[in-house]
């Protein structure tokens, strides 16, 4: 792909400085790239400079500490779950991100090792089923950004406070239940949390 020209009057010791977007539809996100640049008069083009590798890949969000977890106690005695944690760092390129919480719910019987070798092969796809973790929540965050060029992984909040993320589990917990909480993040424009699919605009 060549980009169009643009013509700068220079003498033998000027240096050149040029601006280009990346951006679609002829930059993608999550793509590498090779860019040569070559000179030219009103007469004739030089030659191609070397290659030198750009990469718009967008890695994936990274927590950036510890998930909290908080027993709520309603009034009638039922219990929610309130999760909180800090914002993930992003890679520069991103500015939205979606968290996505993953539940697993784990049963626990009285009586589970004393089960006969009937009743636990009658349950067997029960408790199978309880290996398994599933989406209960998502929360959508803008990232912060500033003008001027693209800071390092994790930067956005090097000069603001990092946001504190909450989100309540607002079905009561049964009493005879374990439960465990995952979060994990994506840039929006990927289908997938390892970043790999970009999502068509």
């Amino acid at each position: 792909m060549v980009l169009a020209p643009f013509e700068r009057f220079v003498d033998e010791s000027a240096s050149l400085h040029e601006e280009i977007s990346l951006a679609g539809p002829d930059f993608l996100f999550g793509a590498d790239y090779e860019v040569c640049m070559r000179m030219g008069t009103s007469l004739r083009w030089g030659g191609w400079s070397l290659p030198e590798p750009v990469s718009l890949a967008i890695h994936p969000p990274q927590p950036a500490g510890t998930l909290q977890l908080e027993d709520l106690r309603l009034a009638d005695g039922a219990t929610f779950f309130k999760l909180t944690w800090p914002a993930f760092d992003t890679h520069p390129l991103c500015n939205l991100i979606e968290y996505r919480i993953r539940m697993q719910r784990v049963s626990r019987f009285k009586y589970m090792s004393r089960l006969s070798a009937e009743i636990a092969a009658r349950s067997e796809e029960s408790l199978a089923a309880q290996e398994k973790s599933y989406v209960v929540g998502t929360i959508r965050v803008r990232v912060p950004q500033k003008d001027g060029l693209a800071r390092g992984f994790g930067d956005a909040y090097k000069d603001t406070e990092r946001e504190a993320l909450e989100f309540v589990h607002s079905i009561a917990a049964d009493p005879e239940c374990g439960y465990r909480f995952f979060v994990d993040a994506k840039h929006e424009r990927y289908r997938e949390v390892d970043g790999h699919q970009e999502t068509p605009s």
